[in-house]
């Protein structure tokens, strides 16, 4: 999976791209998964892990 942006009526949107080959679907289909879910269930798993102090940024 590659990061990727696109920018929409001012708001930039990221997310993960998946290959395009090796997936079910249509030929060409481009598979995206948005990196706010990712980036939540890192930090999840990650946290307990840290040091006390340490927090997530917003």
């Amino acid at each position: 999976m590659s990061p990727s942006t696109v920018l929409k009526t001012k708001v930039r949107y990221r997310f993960y791209v998946t290959r395009k080959h090796g997936l079910e679907g249509p030929r060409g289909a481009v598979h995206r998964a948005p990196m706010a879910e990712y980036k939540a269930a890192v930090v999840e798993i990650v946290t307990p892990r840290l040091a006390p102090s340490w927090e997530p940024d917003t």
